[in-house]
């Protein structure tokens, strides 16, 4: 199994206010992006969104195995163990108990 991940997808989530950065970056969250490295601020504005500060942060798409955790509700107790499949492409699934 190669263990190097490659960037597949790079792009760059903007707002004029933290808010607005926040809803961009769960965007892309939910699209199998990531975070790469640390947000950052510059004062020039964002074209098209407006304000005097604009908030960045890069985000990539990886072939790095994504694993999805079941959300639980606030009056769930999570279990102390999970079974969690790995499904790689070169490789078939794999169990994993945490």
């Amino acid at each position: 199994m190669n263990n190097e991940f490659k960037i597949i997808d790079y792009r760059t989530a903007c707002g004029s206010t933290p808010g607005e950065l926040d809803t961009a970056v769960m965007e892309l969250l939910g699209s199998g992006y990531e975070p790469f490295g640390s947000p950052y601020l510059c004062n020039k504005p964002v074209e098209g969104v407006g304000g005097e500060l604009a908030f960045y942060q890069a985000m990539v798409l990886t072939n790095k195995p994504k694993v999805m955790l079941r959300e639980f509700a606030a009056h769930e107790t999570p279990p102390k163990e999970m079974n969690i499949s790995v499904v790689t492409d070169d490789a078939p699934a794999a169990d994993i108990t945490r």
